[in-house]
């Protein structure tokens, strides 16, 4: 029987990208075999070389987290989530979106491990997902500013009234390891896992962000990242930047953050954020 040309690149295609044994049977129909190759040999070069090369992906993708598996347990890892979590994108760059979901799904449940094994699951789904996360900043889009000022940020009137957004240049890592000083050592070329000490376990918060085609990661406290979070969700609501005294208000008034305590740090503290592209301020 003869397909039509699209017909017969769907079986093709879902032979080579997909684990269906049927898929990969009705592909070897439309083939014939040679001298050197069966039908199935030949489809399999296809189909191997391409779950190698998503494989080499997710590597590139996650370097440190491989070195911290080891490459043994990371193929594992990826192979399996590539087998159950196919491609669904033209992009390379959406492969590993899911990647850190998927190794927090595959951990055995936190209640019934013991401290250190609870703590060397949750280490590797947050170094995959500060990795990605790394990646997301990258490729993210900078939008650009209509304006742009630098207030007074010892002013208090003046301070109250300028605008702020969180820019998309710019996201958030909760952790219960203190996390950045280990990531950046392990990231080290020549570092093995044996030549870093493992972080101690406290609830952290990371900051990533892009200045120009710079990245920066850096640790900041409970306070600050309540501030920026919170900014973040009200502007989403409202898809406009929102005033400094609005927010202000917000945290005090529901008690999460005392108006005085903010006054006094955040004209210390929002030029640095401004300066990371935590924040565009305008």
């Amino acid at each position: 029987m003869t397909l039509a040309i699209d017909s017969l690149q769907s079986a093709l295609l879902n032979g080579i990208t997909t684990n269906s044994t049927s898929a990969f049977k009705e592909a070897q129909n439309h083939l014939r075999p040679n001298a050197y190759l069966s039908t199935a040999q030949a489809l399999a070069i296809y189909r191997n070389a391409y779950k190698t090369r998503l494989l080499e992906c997710l590597r590139a993708d996650f370097p440190v987290l491989e070195k911290f598996l080891g490459d043994g347990l990371f193929s594992h890892f990826a192979a399996d989530f590539i087998a159950t979590h196919p491609p669904q994108s033209y992009s390379l760059f959406d492969l590993g979106a899911r990647f850190p979901t998927y190794l927090q799904a595959s951990c055995p449940e936190l209640s019934e491990q013991t401290p250190a094994q609870q703590a060397q699951f949750l280490l590797l789904i947050e170094l995959a997902k500060l990795e990605r996360l790394q990646l997301e900043v990258t490729r993210a889009k900078e939008e650009q500013t209509t304006s742009y000022y630098e207030p007074d940020y010892h002013s208090e009137q003046e301070l109250l009234q300028c605008s702020i957004e969180v820019p998309k240049i710019c996201q958030f890592l909760r952790c219960t390891h203190h996390l950045l000083p280990y990531f950046e050592a392990l990231k080290a070329p020549q570092s093995t896992v044996n030549d870093v000490a493992r972080p101690i376990i406290e609830d952290t918060y990371i900051a990533v962000s892009r200045n120009k085609f710079r990245l920066n990661m850096h640790t900041i406290s409970d306070w600050q990242h309540l501030f920026l979070q919170s900014t973040l969700e009200r502007t989403q609501i409202s898809a406009s930047p929102i005033c400094v005294g609005d927010m202000v208000s917000q945290l005090s008034e529901s008690g999460q953050l005392d108006r005085n305590f903010l006054i006094a740090n955040l004209p210390l503290w929002l030029p640095i954020a401004v300066s990371r592209s935590y924040i565009s301020i305008s």
